[in-house]
């Protein structure tokens, strides 16, 4: 599979350089199982991050990966295994988006936006929500939140994926924004505001990927995040 370091890269350069910021440093968070590190490894078109098939949380640290010089993506450890383990991370995710760096003889946060994963196959929304509502949203506000709905090969367990194409055919493409939308609206519901809307899409298969990119791009923020 081919990567996405080159992807959109002179509107990423143009956009950060009038930001005054480079690179964009992404977080990446989410429930255990809804494939962060497999997004990572799909998007650099190679094994970066230590991934696992099934709902095993294989990511225990947090990591950054470059994908070029205009982004940077921290990988994050699942939540939903147990409370203790949950409060530990949520305690390591939250002194990572504390942060500082130099930015011109001036002090600003690290973390730029986040990208909060889900299972676009999920019923059950409360660790989702939880970390919007008690890590994200107190830290970053809205406007540097995105929703990321994986898995979208198998929202219909495995039916109606065209194979040949690696794409949904109409009936789960529908199916897909059907559930996206409720998952959506449920999080907003949770969290008493509006969210970007969610881009669905297949690590495994690279599905929608250029989607993804394109959603960090058009909604990279104008300004440093401030302390």
């Amino acid at each position: 599979m081919q990567g996405l370091a080159n992807y959109r890269y002179s509107d990423f350069n143009r956009l950060l350089a009038s930001a005054g910021f480079r690179p964009l440093d992404l977080l990446v968070c989410g429930a255990t199982g809804v494939g962060k590190s497999s997004t990572l490894n799909a998007l650099f078109g190679r094994d970066v991050a230590e991934s696992r098939d099934g709902a095993s949380c294989c990511t225990q640290s947090i990591k950054y990966y470059q994908l070029s010089d205009c982004l940077r993506l921290w990988d994050t450890p699942g939540f939903g295994d147990g409370t203790a383990q949950d409060e530990s991370f949520a305690r390591a995710i939250d002194d990572l988006l504390l942060k500082t760096c130099d930015l011109g003889g001036r002090n600003v946060r690290l973390i730029d936006m986040a990208l909060l994963m889900l299972d676009v196959r999920i019923r059950n929304i409360h660790t989702p929500a939880r970390l919007l509502k008690e890590i994200l949203l107190p830290r970053l506000g809205r406007d540097r939140i995105l929703l990321g709905f994986n898995q979208a090969d198998t929202a219909l367990c495995g039916r109606h994926w065209n194979a040949g194409l690696q794409c949904p055919d109409s009936r789960l493409q529908a199916e897909l924004e059907e559930r996206a939308t409720v998952l959506w609206r449920r999080l907003e519901t949770e969290s008493g505001g509006s969210l970007a809307k969610p881009v669905c899409f297949s690590a495994l298969h690279g599905f929608n990927l250029e989607a993804l990119m394109d959603h960090v791009v058009n909604r990279l923020p104008h300004t440093p995040r401030p302390l």
